[in-house]
């Protein structure tokens, strides 16, 4: 089990947001935070995650004069929730590492970081690309970056923990 110091920078200059697609099951979102030793990648939302996930995902209802006003309340209680569980975090960032749905990994462990600029259509093309993260052991993890995210600044993070960056 990788350790997390309880003195990390939670700080969102060392964030960001990445999707785990699945097929078989809901999409989990995760905000990714890089301290000087971990990734801690702690899960904020679901399939629905934001106000805009909610909207897209369920349109059809949506485009409905009964389906607004819940869509609309949906998507404000999602959007709270999400804030609220990123709060906590922030709060701890070591107890939040220690949840059963939290990734976390070695930088040590990490061999390298792709960053893709393909729109995928996964959130219909409302993203910024994405970030692989290839491990030592030859595992990856795909993320989405979901919404409008800047790779470069994402990059120049890992980077200057000594992890090497393709960008494609």
């Amino acid at each position: 089990m990788t350790y997390v110091s309880e003195k990390a920078d939670v700080s969102t200059n060392n964030a960001f947001y990445g999707l785990a697609r699945e097929w078989f099951r809901g999409d989990r979102l995760y905000k990714i935070y890089l301290t000087n030793e971990t990734l801690v990648g702690i899960k904020v939302g679901g399939q629905f995650h934001d106000k805009l996930s909610v909207r897209v995902q369920l349109s059809p209802f949506y485009l409905t004069l009964v389906g607004i006003p819940f869509v609309e309340i949906l998507a404000s209680w999602i959007e709270r929730r999400r804030l609220l569980v990123e709060t906590e975090v922030e709060k701890d960032l070591a107890k939040a590492a220690t949840r059963d749905d939290s990734l976390v990994v070695a930088l040590s462990d990490l061999r390298v970081v792709e960053l893709s600029s393909r729109p995928n259509w996964w959130t219909m093309g409302l993203n910024s690309g994405t970030v692989t993260f290839k491990r030592q052991n030859q595992d990856s993890l795909a993320l989405v970056l979901t919404g409008n995210q800047d790779r470069e600044r994402i990059g120049i993070m890992f980077r200057q923990r000594g992890i090497a960056v393709e960008l494609k």
